[in-house]
């Protein structure tokens, strides 16, 4: 999973924000951790699984998700997934 290269990832007062073009949306904070992972690069599906499954204490099943609701509502600001499981 990855971002579209052109999404900036802000700070803000209130937590972090994604901005494609004109478009800024805040990042729920149980996702937080997520994006700032995603920020500094791709991250295989395999990995991101596991490293959701033990940050958040869920079984496999549940991270994968998890994962696919991310992808649900952050779509917008991520790269076109290509043999991905999480290809939508």
């Amino acid at each position: 999973m990855e971002l579209k290269k052109t999404v900036v990832i802000t700070q803000t007062e209130s937590g972090l924000s994604l901005r494609l073009g004109a478009e800024q949306r805040p990042v729920d904070a149980a996702d937080e951790y997520i994006f700032r992972l995603l920020g500094k690069g791709a991250v295989e599906d395999r990995a991101l699984i596991d490293l959701v499954a033990k940050e958040e204490s869920l079984c496999e099943i549940t991270a994968e998700l998890r994962l696919a609701q991310l992808v649900l509502d952050y779509g917008d600001y991520l790269a076109p997934a290509h043999g991905s499981v999480f290809e939508v």
